[in-house]
């Protein structure tokens, strides 16, 4: 009996864990969920952004992670899609926010990054707690 106990605690905590996003083979973000398709043209004068999600298992209420740069809403990401965006150089900001099934909207949490022109940054969004957060990656 114990055996079974553990064994259900052991699948159900399994069952509630996250997986790194992986930036070079996870699956692009479609593009009908792209509201600025003109960051996504690659230009060598310009700073490639990847921001991916982590295939979390937690929020499975949320409708998705809505993520933003310079402070407009430009995409929607899933569980474990990545999103690449090319910047012009200098400063900017990139963000998440969550929106709900309940249309329960959370501030947005953002980062700044200084954009090099040929440069390449990463950016992984994960689920902090009761909301999305977003980080460096290297």
């Amino acid at each position: 009996m114990r055996f079974v106990f553990a064994l259900c605690l052991v699948l159900a905590c399994s069952a509630c864990a996250s997986s790194p996003p992986d930036f070079d083979r996870g699956p692009a973000v479609a593009s009908d969920k792209i509201l600025d398709r003109s960051l996504t043209m690659p230009d060598a004068a310009k700073g490639e952004v990847v921001v991916a999600r982590w295939k979390d298992a937690a929020g499975a209420a949320i409708v998705d992670a809505r993520i933003y740069v310079d402070g407009r809403h430009v995409a929607n990401l899933d569980k474990g899609e990545v999103l690449r965006v090319f910047l012009a150089a200098g400063q900017h900001t990139v963000g998440v926010k969550l929106l709900g099934l309940d249309s329960t909207e959370q501030p947005v949490r953002s980062r700044e990054i200084d954009v090099k022109s040929g440069g390449s940054y990463r950016f992984e969004v994960f689920w902090a707690g009761s909301s999305f957060d977003i980080q460096p990656k290297s």
